[in-house]
């Protein structure tokens, strides 16, 4: 009863803030848009249109926030997915040319961009940023849809390969029995601060028919 109390009085004296608007659908089930920092900073990202990523930051726990478009290159992008760690930001989503990183190590004040895949690319993109490690996982475009995942050691500077975690594949037996798997819709967790002892956990949907 004092936990549904408690719970209660939060719920009844929060308040909502209109960050703004999309004209599209700003981000997927599978994607996180928000996150705080070390210092309490909330961040989150959105797709605005199909051409702009928006950024949103409060520095005071939600009272009030700054609105700015991170990205309005003229390209395709897809919906951002956000993660936070100390001092750090990272929002990686697709666009027509790649998979996008934005990182910043300033708690959101300048975020430097990167690409580190320029094709095979999907709108499901993850990343979780964890000290100077950075873990992606995204969805790839072919046939039999694969889930990917690459890292880096160095904030970005430069990058592993894939490794195939959910590989999709065609198969028969004979002329009439044919099957297909394929995976989607990723979604990733990460337990550790940044180092070798780092546990990544990934979940996707598989098809099978």
């Amino acid at each position: 009863i004092e936990e549904s109390a408690a719970l209660n009085e939060i719920l009844t004296s929060a308040s909502r803030i209109i960050l703004g608007e999309s004209n599209t659908t700003p981000f997927q089930q599978n994607q996180r848009v928000i996150c705080t920092d070390g210092k309490g900073y909330i961040h989150i990202a959105w797709k605005y249109n199909d051409t702009v990523i928006k950024y949103a930051r409060s520095r005071d726990f939600g009272k009030s926030f700054e609105v700015r478009e991170i990205d309005n290159t003229p390209y395709t992008k897809g919906p951002p997915h956000v993660s936070c760690s100390e001092n750090k930001v990272a929002i990686a989503y697709k666009n027509s040319t790649g998979l996008v990183i934005a990182m910043s190590s300033d708690n959101g004040e300048h975020f430097n961009f990167c690409m580190p895949r320029s094709s095979g690319v999907s709108n499901n993109v993850l990343v979780e940023i964890r000290g100077e490690r950075v873990y992606v996982v995204y969805e790839d475009t072919d046939t039999y849809s694969d889930v990917n995942f690459f890292y880096s050691n160095d904030s970005g500077q430069t990058w592993s390969n894939d490794a195939v975690i959910f590989d999709g594949s065609f198969g028969s037996a004979g002329s009439y029995l044919q099957w297909q798997e394929s995976f989607f819709t990723p979604s990733m967790v990460v337990e550790g601060a940044g180092d070798n002892d780092d546990k990544i956990y990934v979940v996707a949907i598989e098809y099978f028919y």
